[in-house]
């Protein structure tokens, strides 16, 4: 099964990583609508938490996603394969010290280069465990977060290790 991205999802991830540690100023406004009700109902709590689709997003969307929503998700993703590494998470995790000079590009030559040959068969016999966690847990979160689907070979659609690795054959 190949996991890189179509470059949908390399432009995608260029984008979100602009926003995610405030590379730019954000839209001012409520990324929702407030609901009449003083208290939402669950359903609406749940859409409220819910992100939309990423395409459709306005910068400011955009940039509030990265801080309520991935940020915190994939912190926690990240602290349970290894919670004193990953005590501090940061933008830096993903982005590196890149973002220092402003360059929120994605993917971060500066993260491990994977390749695909074999289906990722050489990082499964060198580091199985943060492979399969990437594949198992962040590939899919992430794309959650996102509000996307996980890369599907089929479509060649969706958000995939390309959307943070620099990806080759």
């Amino acid at each position: 099964m190949r996991r890189y991205g179509s470059p949908f999802g390399l432009v995608c991830s260029g984008i979100f990583a602009f926003a995610a540690c405030g590379g730019g100023q954000a839209e001012s406004g409520p990324t929702t609508a407030p609901t009449a009700s003083a208290a939402p109902s669950a359903s609406e709590s749940a859409a409220a938490a819910a992100p939309a689709d990423w395409e459709s997003m306005s910068h400011g969307q955009r940039l509030e996603t990265m801080k309520k929503v991935v940020m915190p998700k994939m912190g926690a993703v990240f602290q349970s394969f290894d919670a004193k590494k990953y005590a501090d998470f940061k933008c830096t995790v993903c982005h590196g010290e890149r973002i220092k000079q402003k360059n929120f590009d994605m993917p971060n030559p500066d993260l491990p280069h994977l390749h695909y040959t074999d289906d990722f068969k050489k990082h499964m016999a060198e580091k199985p465990e943060i492979t399969k966690f990437m594949m198992e847990k962040v590939e899919p979160e992430m794309a959650s977060a996102l509000g996307m689907h996980p890369y599907d070979p089929k479509t060649q659609k969706g958000f995939g290790c390309s959307g943070c690795h620099v990806v080759g054959p």
